[in-house]
């Protein structure tokens, strides 16, 4: 039977000849010492030759025949690497339906778009906009693609990309009014009363602004 390595394996011989360290290769490898210990020590079974150069513990480099077939890794671990990337884009006929909350829009949405060109220019997109909640939705019911939408850290929904802070703004006068009077907050959309009631009791929804744009906006124009 032919003999055949293995792609992890191979890379983690490149990244144990990169770093000079077995630990550092592991760590990046998000893999255990001993477990690219054992695939080393197989590969060098399976060609019949010492790959590392070793002096008390350390990696001092490759041997020749180590040298060798790290060559011959990188150009394999690109190969696949340019495979699948081929794989999986998209054809030219194919429609990606991709939906993104409102806001994107005020937030370089023209810069992603010319990137994801400049990488597919074959791609056909179609852009959706709304409301989180109504992304989520539609991604759920295969509408759309691909979304990327903002929920708490507490929902489990997707896989989180980033985070934004979260903080309170207001005029001087809202505080300087005092009392017990409800404070008036400029929502998104009235549901949003929901989880701003667990945040503090002395509030009332004074306008629905609908967009990121008009709840900035809103707070400018009136008391609310």
């Amino acid at each position: 039977m032919p003999a055949t390595f293995d792609l992890d394996t191979l890379r983690a011989l490149i990244a144990i000849a990169d770093l000079k360290s077995f630990s550092r290769a592991a760590e990046q490898l998000g893999r255990s010492q001993s477990a690219i210990s054992l695939q080393i020590a197989r590969l060098e079974t399976l060609t019949g030759h010492a790959l590392l150069q070793r002096s008390r513990g350390r990696v001092i480099g490759p041997t020749a025949r180590g040298a060798e077939l790290i060559t011959h890794a990188r150009q394999m671990v690109d190969l696949n690497a340019r495979a699948v990337a081929a794989m999986r884009r998209p054809l030219a006929t194919e429609r990606i339906r991709i939906g993104l909350p409102a806001d994107a829009l005020e937030r370089g949405l023209s810069s992603m778009l010319h990137d994801i060109r400049a990488h597919y220019p074959d791609m056909q997109l179609d852009w959706h906009t709304d409301l989180s909640a109504q992304l989520v939705a539609d991604l759920d019911r295969g509408e759309l693609d691909l979304a990327v939408f903002k929920r708490m850290p507490s929902n489990g929904t997707g896989a989180g990309i980033g985070a934004e802070p979260m903080a309170w703004f207001g005029c001087t006068t809202v505080s300087a009014a005092g009392g017990d009077a409800p404070v008036p907050l400029v929502l998104m959309r009235r549901d949003a009363l929901i989880a701003t009631r667990r945040c503090a009791a002395s509030i009332r929804p004074g306008a629905i602004g609908g967009s990121r744009a008009r709840c900035a906006a809103l707070p400018r124009c009136s008391p609310a």
